[in-house]
């Protein structure tokens, strides 16, 4: 396994070129000769097996449920034999006096419940405590917070009378920790044997975590990594059922518990916020935890458990959660209408026979929901806020763009819902209709000329990050000048650590830049997404908190592991939080550039982004579908500029190849080995396209003119 301790330099976070296939000929200057893709990109695509390429070089899950200390991260005072514990075997390390104390580190983000055996040297009457951290920074004799602001987790205690073995109770099973701490409380001497912890995440996996159905791979180790990362992060968030955040914990003060239902009875497992905390379904981050949890473990089961919950603490009056149960909270319009999103994207996803049905249960739900949020339109044709509670913000007030874009979206998606699985074309056409007037609100009331980007809500001079990358990512300016002035207006934000948001306290919001990522790349432009995916999650990668496994909720704007919302301890940040996974999203779906585009997955997209600066190298992506098996998809640029495109689709399935332009006219096109007629293509602003081509392995040579 990749072992995530790698600082990545500034040149890796340009752009890295560590891992080069062999280039083809050169082809300047002449007609193509030749016939065949590169060798070594056809093989990466046409045999493709996501469990077993040269990408699980950088998967970050454990090849065993039992994971093992790898490294000593600190001691004090009387610690004997400390490394005789490490990696699973079976030593004798001791501890004696009052200010004995070891950490030990595992290297990645791990969970679970832990196993001390303690050895016959352990004299009776013995007391140990023990301390968990995701990150160095809160490494102590206390635990980093998992259950409130006001909660002190501080440590396990654990009582030792000679030779036996200790187990946590599964209520104090620790949710992430890649640091234990292992203290003593009396003054005689403890001998441990073995240290372990049982991983207890994602438990529809089985016995083998790194069996990801998604993969990615190209010549750059950061992105690579940080693919992974994304990937492993909504694996530990991955909970089983029983085991949410015990939200009435707070009256105790001190300790914590995980022995709760974050989802329904009988359900196995369930995809939540953050595996520390708050192991709660939350809509609104669903609405990026979603895409990642398909592009890389196709796990629709977790998801769609998540969507369960929601519906079933909908109101009578129709107003679904903020936050789900353990928590269990309302008052928030964006994450009321956030539900919708999470509905759509766990039908479009499932591509299953079922989906259908699925969606059919909930319809009474889904139109008295609908109802409650249409009733706040008035007179300008927006949405006016009513419920203010937002995702770490400020609060959200009057016609708020945020909220608009998300209407939007819903009533678009609804709408689809109503014609395509219930058959009512008069409610369609109704949500559809709807849909476009608030469009047109939105661009009458919100738009700011002379700042080229909306306002968070009409008379603000706040230019927000969520809502102006909502704006393009979800469709609503209404011409392409206006989408291009958002994505360069939004670069006003950055800053050496990353994106700030307006509309916060100065927090750098992993969540909304998740989304500008997706922004930029749907405003065609790479190389400003790339550059702000470097610069932002370079910093999470390498800066001094760092998990350098899992990824981090958010950080302060001067780039302190500091996140103002509620004003609360660094220590209750977490580092395993799903929303931080945009690159995950967007190396598959825009740099790559592979994507499903209906339900049944019978449609695919290939549309590769790798932006003017990419000079040379490759990226190869995969997803699977249970509906129609593994999508995969690559692209190479050779040092001539050559650039070569595979695809392997199922059978059964059709999609449109695009070629992008790189701002340059293309000579020649080989399709499958044949010269075809360029000027056959349709000629887009960044990419000529094919016409739609079935399944099977594809690929494409071009070469373009100087």
């Amino acid at each position: 396994m990749y072992r995530p301790n790698a600082t990545f330099t500034s040149d890796h976070l340009q752009n890295s070129q560590l891992r080069k296939l062999a280039m083809a000929p050169n082809h300047a200057g002449k007609r193509f000769s030749k016939p065949h893709l590169n060798d070594e990109l056809s093989n990466l695509v046409f045999n493709a097996n996501p469990a077993s390429g040269p990408w699980q070089e950088y998967n970050f899950a454990p090849e065993s449920r039992t994971q093992f200390p790898q490294e000593i991260f600190a001691t004090e005072g009387n610690v004997q034999k400390a490394s005789s514990v490490l990696g699973g075997r079976r030593g004798d390390m001791t501890l004696s006096g009052k200010d004995a104390l070891i950490t030990f580190d595992f290297y990645v983000n791990t969970c679970g419940m832990i196993t001390l055996e303690f050895g016959e040297l352990s004299a009776s009457g013995q007391q140990v405590s023990i301390a968990f951290s995701e990150s160095k920074a809160f490494v102590g004799r206390g635990s980093d917070r998992s259950m409130d602001f006001h909660v002190e987790d501080g440590a396990l205690s654990v009582g030792v009378d000679g030779q036996g073995t200790w187990t946590c109770p599964d209520a104090q099973q620790r949710g992430a920790f890649r640091y234990m701490t292992l203290y003593m409380e009396t003054s005689g001497t403890v001998e441990v044997c073995s240290v372990k912890t049982y991983n207890n995440m994602m438990p529809s996996m089985g016995d083998d975590l790194r069996q990801y159905p998604g993969f990615f791979f190209g010549d750059d180790e950061f992105l690579n990594t940080i693919w992974y990362a994304g990937a492993y992060t909504l694996q530990l968030a991955t909970i089983p059922t029983g085991t949410g955040r015990r939200s009435d914990w707070v009256h105790k003060k001190v300790g914590w518990a995980n022995d709760v239902p974050a989802a329904l009875d009988g359900t196995l497992e369930v995809l939540t916020d953050g595996a520390r905390r708050d192991r709660t379904v939350w809509s609104g981050d669903r609405a990026l935890s979603t895409l990642t949890n398909y592009i890389a473990l196709n796990n629709k089961i977790s998801t769609k458990n998540g969507v369960d919950w929601m519906f079933k603490y909908q109101t009578d009056e129709g107003v679904f959660p903020y936050a789900c149960p353990p928590i269990w909270h309302y008052g928030s319009d964006s994450y009321h209408l956030w539900t919708y999103v999470s509905l759509y994207n766990a039908y479009f996803f499932d591509g299953g026979d079922d989906a259908k049905d699925w969606v059919r249960q909930k319809w009474p739900a889904v139109k008295r929901g609908m109802d409650y949020a249409l009733q706040k339109i008035d007179d300008t044709g927006l949405l006016k806020v009513t419920m203010p509670l937002d995702w770490g913000r400020h609060p959200l007030k009057g016609h708020n763009l945020e909220v608009q874009g998300i209407l939007y979206f819903s009533l678009q998606k609804c709408a689809e819902l109503a014609a395509d699985v219930m058959g009512d074309e008069i409610l369609a056409k109704k949500w559809s209709t709807l849909a476009t007037s608030v469009k047109n609100a939105v661009n009458q009331y919100l738009w700011n000329e002379t700042e080229g980007m909306y306002t968070d809500y009409i008379g603000s001079d706040i230019l927000s990050q969520d809502g102006n990358t909502l704006a393009i990512w979800y469709g609503l300016p209404d011409s392409e000048s206006k989408t291009q002035r958002i994505s360069k207006g939004l670069m006003r934000n950055w800053n050496e650590f990353g994106a700030v948001a307006p509309e916060s306290p100065q927090m750098i919001s992993v969540f909304c830049s998740s989304m500008e990522l997706i922004a930029h790349f749907e405003a065609q432009q790479p190389d400003r997404a790339m550059q702000l995916l470097r610069t932002m999650w370079g910093y999470i990668w390498n800066s001094p908190y760092a998990v350098q496994s899992s990824l981090i909720e958010g950080y302060f704007h001067d780039g302190r592991c500091h996140y103002p919302f509620t004003l609360y301890d660094p220590a209750y940040i977490s580092h395993a939080h799903p929303w931080a996974s945009g690159p995950t999203i967007v190396l598959t779906s825009y740099y790559v550039g592979l994507t499903i585009r209906n339900p049944e997955h019978t449609l695919w997209s290939f549309k590769p982004q790798p932006g003017l600066d990419k000079k040379s190298g490759f990226a190869v992506a995969g997803i699977t579908s249970d509906a129609k098996g593994l999508f995969s998809a690559g692209w190479e640029i050779d040092e001539d500029g050559v650039f070569e495109m595979a695809i392997r689709a199922p059978i059964g399935t059709r999609g449109t190849i695009s070629i992008p332009t790189f701002s340059k006219e293309i000579a020649d096109v080989l399709f499958d080995g044949t010269l075809i007629d360029h000027h056959s293509l349709t000629l887009g602003k960044h990419h000529a396209s094919l016409k739609e081509v079935d399944g099977g392995n594809h690929s494409l040579i071009v070469r373009y003119k100087s």
